[in-house]
């Protein structure tokens, strides 16, 4: 009975994910905002035509460009990319064309030819799938690292998320390993607990498919390689685990090489220094826009309080026994800051996507352990991230969207008798506190869904 209630819950979550990231996916975020969703379909679709990759770049290496005004899209009659014409590059080096292979492919089959064809609203679509299948793999993780209440809770915290919704619509290399990080670490778990060499293979392969949508994407690499290295295991056997792992990854990696050198050696390592050059941001203040700031684009921003309040959790969590328990959430997060922080990229929102699976995952253990403990206080404070930034977006749009006297004073009352309830431990003082935590949900849950619902193209253009 308890598989099956949890079945539905996922199912439930999973086509409200949906739902939420299909209404007006193709004009929010408005088309062209980021030329990079473009240019990706358009590397694929040029593969599959002419067998040479075409895309958008402007880096110095390729010399003079070729400028363009291809208005797919009617970007140019919207003046959504500032009326400047298109520097079209060929052959395409700036990344791995893994997600152009497979947005340029989906627009092939829904009949694209030219570029202009591949619009947003046919280019999106396959990372519609991709995100609905990031839920659930967040469910699998946080199942496997602390329960299916974990793994429910975190998914659906990013399932309604306002900035997952908007970020699982763009077609950015991030949301193509995404899924891949979530399942090269899950099989890495299954290693160790069931020491069977066939999973070590198996997130070998997936994270080495992962570095051909990016090479950010050794993340996922090293991550995978951390939590190899802290499995219990000869030392004979850890290094061939080791070596088996990387010589899988590298023959992925290789692939990419190939693909470089087929086309044009001298030009693919000038645009890979070239891209590597690139000045973003890098040191503290990366870390604190990080943390502090919701970003979507290079330029755009949209107030969410669901990944601050999954900052907040994992700084709860951060204690030395927390950590070994914990490490599936811990090594994939750092791993992914190391690679981010090293590559400084700070400058665009979808560089962040990969963090935010393990915030959610973060924020779910915590409230699973106050829903055990009894004390909900500081799951309750964190909490009032998301709700009161939420609740502020929707007053500002109309007062009777929300009741203003739930937030001033009903909540401040429940969080104070959790307080005084947990100064006992009487086992009603628990259930009350276990059912003033799970009100703060449900309001946080709710704020967030009337949140999304008045996300369009209009309050897009009205947001800094």
């Amino acid at each position: 009975m308890k598989k099956i209630l949890t079945a539905s819950l996922l199912i439930v979550i999973l086509f409200g994910g949906f739902l939420l990231r299909k209404n007006g996916f193709a004009t929010t975020p408005p088309p062209g905002e980021s030329t990079d969703e473009y240019s990706n379909a358009w590397v694929g679709l040029s593969l599959l035509q002419i067998g040479y990759p075409v895309g958008i770049s402007g880096l110095p290496s390729y010399g003079e460009h070729d400028f363009r005004y291809i208005n797919v899209d009617r970007v140019f009659s919207s003046n959504t990319v500032m009326g400047n014409a298109m520097p079209i590059d060929r052959p395409w080096f700036d990344h791995p064309p893994m997600m152009g292979l497979m947005t340029g492919s989906f627009a092939y089959l829904k009949g694209a030819r030219v570029f202009e064809d591949a619009s947003a609203v046919i280019i999106r679509k396959p990372v519609l799938v991709l995100s609905v299948l990031t839920i659930g793999l967040i469910f699998w993780l946080g199942t496997l690292i602390a329960g299916a209440r974990a793994g429910l809770l975190s998914s659906l915290f990013y399932s309604i998320s306002p900035l997952m919704v908007i970020n699982s619509r763009l077609v950015q290399a991030e949301n193509g390993f995404l899924p891949l990080f979530l399942l090269s670490t899950i099989f890495i778990y299954y290693f160790e607990k069931k020491k069977q060499t066939k999973y070590l293979y198996l997130s070998a392969v997936i994270a080495g498919l992962a570095v051909l949508f990016k090479l950010s994407a050794v993340s996922v690499t090293l991550s995978s390689l951390i939590l190899l290295v802290s499995v219990k295991q000869d030392k004979t056997v850890l290094i061939k685990n080791i070596t088996r792992f990387v010589i899988v990854v590298g023959g992925f990696l290789s692939l990419f090489l190939t693909y470089g050198f087929a086309y044009d050696w001298n030009l693919f390592v000038k645009t890979f220094l070239s891209n590597s050059g690139r000045k973003y941001g890098i040191g503290l203040q990366a870390v604190y826009e990080l943390i502090t700031i919701s970003k979507v684009t290079g330029k755009k921003y949209l107030t969410d309080g669901w990944p601050l309040a999954g900052w907040l959790s994992i700084l709860a969590l951060s204690f030395k026994d927390q950590l070994e328990k914990y490490k599936y959430v811990f090594v994939p997060l750092i791993s992914y800051l190391c690679t981010y922080l090293f590559f400084g990229s700070e400058s665009f929102g979808w560089y962040r996507i990969p963090t935010y699976p393990f915030l959610f995952i973060s924020l779910a253990i915590l409230i699973q352990k106050s829903m055990e403990s009894g004390f909900v206080t500081l799951s309750s404070l964190i909490l009032l991230s998301p709700i009161g930034l939420a609740g502020e977006k929707l007053l500002s749009v109309d007062k009777a969207i929300i009741n203003t006297s739930v937030w001033r004073y009903c909540i401040p009352l429940l969080l104070a008798l959790s307080v005084l309830l947990s100064a006992n431990n009487f086992k009603i003082s628990k259930s009350i506190n276990r059912a003033i935590l799970l009100v703060v949900i449900l309001l946080a849950v709710y704020a967030s869904i009337k949140y999304n619902q008045i996300i369009d193209i209009s309050y897009w253009y009205k947001t800094n």
